[in-house]
């Protein structure tokens, strides 16, 4: 239930940074064209919409397994090595995602000392450097939580949704 919650409320903020993102450009662009006045903080704004906008939905795509997957071999694929692929996809999603969690996370610390702040709205990048970080280590939790689907009895399906269905 309370991930559903999260996932639901992670999605529509989501959504909603990528409406800002399209506004902003829309927006902009006639302001350009037609008055000769673009806005100043467009592209900055529309850089940290798409930042909201990736990092939320990492962890969305991840746990669901909707990220792109093919899957031509795994009808003559053995289920013990489809079961073995399951686990080195989702330890390798994790290892990523620490690697992007503990980089950025480096940043963060260096944003922090310097006062480091963005070029036109003046945010202090530590607060989007630490949204990545932490992002990314929910994302790398994401990936860790497939982990015992690969040990379930039965046979073994690797999590993803049809092209047709709707996500919940």
């Amino acid at each position: 239930m309370a991930r559903a919650w999260l996932s639901t409320a992670m999605g529509s903020v989501a959504c909603a940074a990528l409406f800002v993102m399209m506004t902003v450009a829309v927006v902009d662009v006639i302001a350009r064209t037609v008055f000769s006045k673009p806005i100043g903080p467009a592209s900055e704004l529309i850089e940290l919409a798409m930042v909201v906008t990736i990092f939320l939905v990492y962890p969305i795509v991840s746990r669901k397994g909707m990220h792109i997957s093919i899957d031509l071999l795994d009808s003559i694929t053995p289920d013990p090595l489809r079961r073995a692929q399951h686990v080195l996809s989702a330890l390798l999603g994790a290892a990523v995602f620490v690697a992007v969690a503990w980089r950025i996370g480096y940043l963060a610390t260096d944003a922090w000392s310097s006062g480091e702040v963005t070029g036109v709205l003046g945010l202090p990048l530590v607060y989007v450097y630490g949204f990545i970080a932490l992002m990314s280590v929910v994302t790398t939790l994401a990936f860790l939580s497939l982990l015992p689907q690969a040990f379930s009895p039965g046979e073994f399906e690797h999590p993803r949704l049809p092209i047709d269905e709707v996500p919940e």
